[in-house]
């Protein structure tokens, strides 16, 4: 969930409504066991980021940033 300094936020507000709205799902469909929230957990707190295909130096200082180095040392 990558983002602007100013969307980034909002995104994580918008991802955690997604996991609330799931536990109500789950409690309405009587789908209530550890297994079953500890996977959403899990879900929610996987550093997806990691998955990504930026180096920790394209995230740090950004893609472009990284880029016009290349070319300009190129």
């Amino acid at each position: 969930m990558a983002g602007s300094r100013v969307t980034g936020p909002y995104l994580q507000v918008m991802r955690m409504h997604v996991v609330i709205i799931a536990f109500g799902a789950l409690h309405a469909a009587r789908r209530e066991s550890f297994a079953v929230f500890a996977a959403v957990y899990a879900s929610y707190f996987f550093p997806w980021r990691l998955l990504r295909d930026s180096t920790p130096a394209e995230r740090a200082i950004g893609r472009t940033a990284v880029l016009s180095d290349e070319v300009a040392q190129g």
